[in-house]
Formats: C-alpha cells, structure tokens, sequence
C-alpha cells in the first residue's frame, strides 16, 4: 500500500512481518493476525471499520472479528 495508495504509510514492523511469510497461507494468517491486532487497538475509537475478504476468503473476514 505504500507504493498504491497516495499518503498510506504502512508500518516497517507491519512489512517486515509480512515479509517472513513463506507462504499464500503464512501469508494469509499473518495479514488476519495483523488486522486483528489493529482492529482491538482502535476499535474503541472508531464509528466503525470497513474490511475485505483477503484472497476473497470470507473467514478472513469472521477471523478477523473474532467470529
């Protein structure tokens, strides 16, 4: 997202985790951990949050809410 979307800075902790994946599926679960996380961080200080399935994998999405 750095490099897509204008004035999106992500996190060099948040790419270096990325980073370590191997695999679509490492890849895959850390994205959700990391969504997660960040998700508890702000959640009390949002109206609310919009999120994508990744991979269009709709579990992500339930993963990520703690469903």
């Amino acid at each position: 997202m750095n490099n897509e979307v204008p004035g999106a800075s992500v996190p060099a902790e948040v790419l270096d985790r990325m980073r370590r994946t191997t695999t679509k599926e490492e890849g895959f679960a850390e994205g959700v951990k990391i969504a997660r996380e960040t998700y508890e961080q702000i959640k009390g200080s949002v109206a609310g949050i919009q999120l994508a399935a990744p991979m269009g994998r709709i579990e992500g999405v339930f993963a990520i809410l703690g469903k």
